[in-house]
């Protein structure tokens, strides 16, 4: 009869055997102190404050409870006169419209800035805008804002070299009412 030979157990076995009794050990006794070292909700709201107070001083959460007292526009006492304007001035816009502009730098040197700008038309209000170039790695734009009734983008080059021909593009998400 050809026995089965019982082998010991590899080193490895147990080795894993010990860790995995240590790890639902550690867990076992990290729960049965978990109701003693609760943080009171006091003490939370004191940390919290704390940490908005110093993160951003100008912000403030004090009447934050009274919040849901104006949850609609309808129900907020100068829901009429937004700005002096009626509700009904502020419609969304009916169209809209992309308007682009762009510049072509023969002799872009490195670490130089270039800026484009666009502009809406007359009867139109800028909604939004951007830019762009054809050199993604070695032209970043470092600027992105609204500039009158238009957009401007600023680029820089970061290629560690003189770049010809780099292209340059903004553009304005024109809205029409």
């Amino acid at each position: 009869m050809g026995g089965r030979r019982n082998r010991r157990p590899s080193a490895g076995i147990i080795i894993a055997a010990v860790a995995i009794v240590a790890a639902l050990a550690g867990t076992a006794l990290a729960g049965t102190d978990a109701t003693s070292s609760a943080v009171s909700k006091k003490k939370v709201k004191k940390i919290a404050t704390k940490q908005i107070n110093a993160l951003a001083p100008e912000l403030s959460v004090a009447n934050a409870v009274h919040a849901d007292n104006a949850t609609n526009a309808d129900t907020a006492a100068n829901a009429s006169a937004l700005g002096g304007k009626p509700p009904s001035a502020y419609a969304a816009p009916t169209s809209y419209r992309l308007q682009f502009n762009n510049e072509v730098i023969s002799s872009f040197a490195d670490d130089a800035t270039d800026s484009v700008t666009t502009s809406c038309d007359a009867g139109e209000h800028v909604a939004g805008g951007g830019g762009n170039s054809n050199e993604p790695f070695n032209v970043v734009m470092s600027e992105s804002a609204p500039s009158g009734n238009g957009w401007r983008a600023g680029f820089r080059n970061v290629s560690g070299g003189t770049l010809t021909n780099a292209e340059i593009r903004v553009y304005a998400v024109c809205a029409s009412p």
